[in-house]
């Protein structure tokens, strides 16, 4: 199971890069996940909480966490199975000095999460820039194009059985148009779970809303720019190997993309 551990391999990759210093550090969330009873290795329990909600509760999670980083931030917090950490100076989130990367449902409620943010829903700022990798964007054509019942039984799962929950959901995805970031898009040719045209609505939909195509990001760029990036690796092989998701990272860290930073 993908869990904020995953995150290891990469962030192994990224420390020892050169351009770690434009970084104040990384945060790896966990999120509430959704029932799911049938899962072959890890199937779900009704008494774990930790495993049965459903949307909103998956957003309204990584809200809750980003608002908890900016208010604690250099705060020592206690654990739930005993003991405290200190955290590092994550204040700049607050002012919205960060960049949001999701995969498969992640990259969804990084753009969700952006959505929020940038209606002016919450003290948090949105972030100066965001990679959604390998995402879900559209849910009614996701179960569509896939008729494999796994597809329906896990978006049934999330949003419910009201069809009408699936495309307010993916609506929020691309609300987008007051925002001033950059968007990096990936998509793996290889990728057996999700298919190419969910990344290639995505980026029409951002067109549709002020966004330019782009194939590289300049320094004085004035944000509102979409770049598509295609690789080649298996879906959860972005986790598993890293090797992408840091390429990823770099990008939307990298001085030039971040330099709008307006909302």
């Amino acid at each position: 199971m993908i869990t904020r551990k995953s995150f290891n391999t990469a962030l192994g990759l990224l420390i020892k890069d050169d351009q770690a210093h434009n970084i104040a550090g990384y945060v790896s969330l966990d999120y509430r996940l959704s029932p799911y009873p049938s899962h072959p290795a890890s199937p779900s329990s009704p008494d774990d909480k930790s495993r049965n909600v459903q949307h909103p509760e998956h957003l309204n999670d990584v809200l809750g966490a980003l608002s908890f980083l900016g208010s604690n931030a250099g705060e020592e917090v206690d654990l739930k199975g005993g003991g405290a950490i200190r955290l590092p100076d994550t204040s700049s989130i607050t002012a919205g000095r960060y960049v949001l990367c999701g995969h498969s449902c992640g990259a969804t409620l990084a753009m969700q999460t952006t959505a929020v943010l940038s209606a002016g829903h919450s003290a948090i700022e949105p972030p100066v820039a965001l990679s959604g990798m390998e995402g879900i964007y559209d849910i009614p054509a996701l179960v569509a194009t896939h008729t494999h019942p796994a597809y329906r039984e896990f978006v049934t799962a999330a949003f419910g059985q009201n069809e009408e929950t699936w495309v307010t959901a993916s609506q929020l995805v691309g609300e987008l148009e007051k925002w001033r970031g950059n968007v990096l898009l990936v998509q793996s040719s290889s990728d057996e779970l999700v298919d190419v045209q969910q990344t290639d609505s995505m980026i029409e939909k951002l067109v549709v809303q002020g966004f330019t195509r782009t194939s590289t990001i300049s320094t004085g760029n004035e944000g509102k720019q979409v770049w598509k990036s295609v690789i080649d690796c298996l879906h959860d092989e972005v986790w598993e190997k890293g090797t992408e998701l840091a390429k990823a990272i770099r990008v939307v860290t990298d001085k030039a993309w971040i330099s709008p930073a307006k909302h």
